[in-house]
């Protein structure tokens, strides 16, 4: 498969301004244990999320955390546990990150799936996805080639959480996903994964996922729900079917 991962990666320079973006996905939900299975995340370049990284963790610094994981923000949990008596703090430092994500990302997706209408999907096509990540996999990358905000042209680079289980879910979707659909391979030139603790554009994603599955879930009064407002006022809003779409 070396020749391929080559061709996919050669680029003609005899187009114009092609652009390689680097996606960060991350998951929230599963099949088993909840009713709602996402899978979101954001683009940009390599240079955009640079100069986000080092304003993002700067931030945290200021608030001497290390990293974000959005389920410890929400529920208090280990460094988060000093905005027990500060929750406007808390928020505001919340807010603040998310609109680092706006001024960085150029567009995000949202892929949304209940577990109860995957369930009502014709026989032929339950029968093919078998399990509502993949559904929601697929609904990802064919939403990023959807994308109004891009060139035809445009490739990307699909950066997904390094955690055991979620990684190889992950590569078995994107590996099934190529052969069924081998077009796909043309605009992806590769699947990589990271720690989310280290690489701050990951924390980015795990805020969309969480505050979409939070709300998603009929929780509405919270900092999740004001985050994910600010997504949808900044990011623009197409349809790519009734279980997904993008911001």
């Amino acid at each position: 498969m070396a020749h391929d991962l080559f061709s996919l990666l050669r680029v003609d320079l005899s187009e114009e301004l092609i652009l390689t973006y680097n996606v960060v996905f991350d998951e929230s939900g599963k099949h088993g244990d909840s009713d709602i299975v996402i899978f979101a995340g954001f683009f940009a370049t390599a240079e955009q999320w640079g100069e986000f990284g080092t304003k993002w963790n700067t931030l945290l610094r200021k608030n001497e955390l290390r990293f974000l994981h959005m389920v410890d923000a929400v529920q208090m949990n280990d460094e988060y546990a000093k905005f027990r008596d500060r929750i406007p703090d808390r928020d505001s430092l919340l807010l603040s990150l998310a609109d680092l994500i706006c001024d960085y990302a150029k567009e995000g997706t949202i892929n949304r799936v209940f577990v109860r209408e995957f369930k009502t999907l014709d026989k032929s096509v339950y029968q093919r996805y078998k399990d509502p990540f993949y559904y929601a996999f697929e609904g990802g990358i064919e939403a990023l080639e959807k994308s109004p905000t891009l060139d035809p042209g445009d490739r990307f680079n699909l950066i997904c959480d390094d955690s055991e289980e979620y990684s190889s879910e992950c590569l078995k979707a994107y590996r099934r996903l190529v052969k069924l659909k081998p077009e796909i391979a043309k605009r992806f030139g590769m699947i990589c994964f990271g720690d989310d603790e280290s690489y701050s554009p990951l924390q980015a994603a795990d805020m969309l996922a969480y505050c979409v599955r939070r709300v998603s879930a009929g929780i509405t009064g919270d900092v999740c729900a004001k985050i994910l407002t600010r997504f949808l006022e900044v990011f623009s809003d197409h349809s790519h079917g009734p279980l997904n779409a993008t911001i």
